[in-house]
Parts: C-alpha cells; sequence; structure tokens
C-alpha cells in the first residue's frame, strides 16, 4: 500500500476517488490460478499506477459489512486523468472483468470553506487508520440561503463537537462531479469512535440543514495483496 504522508499547504488540492465493488459471481466459477494470475494483475497495476502520480491512500475489505459490495479503493491523485486511466486499466485485469463497481464517488480535498486551515486528515499527514467509512453528502436548497454568518456558525459548532471524537475527518467537494455536493469520509481505530461520532453530531443545528447522507460504506484497511489474497 502506498501511503500520502507529505503535510499539504492550505492551497494545495488533490483529486480523491473512492471506488467500491462487488465481485461478480463468475469470479468463483474460475480456477484457483486464473483467480491467483488475475489478482496479481491487479496488484501490478495499482502499483505502476504510482509512477503515474496516483496514490493509493488505502485498500478496504468490505466483505461481511455491506450486503452489496466487498472492496474498497481510495485513490488520490493530482490529475482526474490520472485516475480515470486508472480505472480503465483495472477493468482490463483477469479480476477487473469480475468486478462490478457499486458506487464511485469523485471530490476535491482544500480548504474548508468555513474555516480555511481545516484540511482533511490526509492531506495533514495523518496515517490511514484501521477502518473507513465512506458517504456522500448533500444539504438542503435552504442551506445555501441562510446568511453566510449564520452558516459558519453552525458548522463551527459542529467541527467542535467532532474533535472530541477519535475520528478523523476527510471531506471533499464532490459539486458538479455526481450526485453528491461532498464525500465524508471518516477515519477511526476502533468501531466505537465512529458509532459515538456520528451519534453526537446528529443533535447540532446544522443537521436539519441534511438532505441525505448514504448510502454508507464501511471498511477494513487491509494490505491489498492480503485482500486479493482472500478473493483468490
Amino acid at each position: 500500500m502506498i501511503e500520502t504522508t507529505a503535510v499539504a499547504t492550505a492551497t494545495d488540492e488533490r483529486v480523491s476517488c473512492f471506488w467500491i465493488y462487488r465481485l461478480r459471481p463468475s469470479w468463483r466459477l474460475l480456477d484457483r490460478e486464473a483467480r491467483r494470475l488475475g489478482s496479481e494483475a491487479l496488484d501490478r497495476v495499482l502499483q505502476a499506477a504510482a509512477t503515474a502520480g496516483v496514490a493509493l491512500r488505502g485498500a478496504y475489505s468490505i466483505t461481511g459489512f455491506h450486503a452489496s459490495a466487498d472492496l474498497m479503493l481510495w485513490c488520490i491523485s493530482e490529475s482526474a486523468d490520472a485516475i480515470n486511466d486508472l480505472a480503465v486499466d483495472i477493468r482490463h485485469t483477469g479480476l477487473g472483468q469480475h468486478l462490478e463497481p457499486r458506487e464511485v464517488w469523485l471530490g476535491l480535498a482544500g480548504p474548508s470553506e468555513y474555516n480555511p486551515d481545516h484540511l482533511p486528515a490526509y492531506l495533514r499527514g495523518h496515517a490511514p487508520r484501521r477502518y473507513l467509512s465512506v458517504y456522500p453528502f448533500v444539504k438542503k436548497p435552504e442551506w445555501y440561503l441562510l446568511p453566510e454568518e449564520e452558516r459558519r456558525e453552525m458548522m463551527a459548532e459542529h467541527g467542535r463537537a467532532g474533535r472530541n471524537h477519535a475520528v478523523a475527518a476527510n471531506t471533499v467537494r464532490a459539486f458538479g462531479l455526481g450526485d453528491a455536493e461532498f464525500v465524508v469520509a471518516l477515519e477511526a481505530d476502533h468501531l466505537k469512535d465512529l458509532v459515538d461520532c456520528m451519534d453526537a453530531l446528529r443533535r447540532f443545528r446544522v443537521r436539519k440543514y441534511t438532505e441525505r447522507d448514504a448510502p454508507i460504506y464501511l471498511g477494513r484497511l487491509q494490505p491489498l495483496g492480503e485482500i486479493l489474497a482472500g478473493l483468490a
């Protein structure tokens, strides 16, 4: 796994993409050698992508956590084109031909609109944590019609509450890039931290302006080789 550990400045932006896959039943019909070779081909493609400027923040097993998916890849790059090329290359591998995309979420990471000093955890050099919870987020139209100062105040309140929990937040802006306005990726070493954080945040004023924050996918961070070995 290739980690992104450099601390970014407030002017840096990165493309962040979350690919969530379901393993088609056809994969299980292949013999073990074909599955091994297909998994190794995917591993090689992801390693080669690093030289093209696409970093793998993490590979996550979803098996047993969600009924509709098995694997999540979180890729980061300065180039959306490089991410697009990688998606095509994955599709052409022996394993990729049997991976059905369930969700694809793309966003731009940078300073928060409400607090320029706040950056996603990965841009601040935080290492990936054991679990990742990721979901699309859309606010109600009424939110954008509120005075800026009122919105800023509610978001500050929300942010202070979140900092009371051992959860690293990564929120990326997705306006015009898909169906979501934001993609939220929360990292934690313990599931209780995720549950307690999200439970607490439901109690703040900004919550009433949420239009949609589902589906939610939970993944367990593992070395890519281990996940692929399980799939083979």
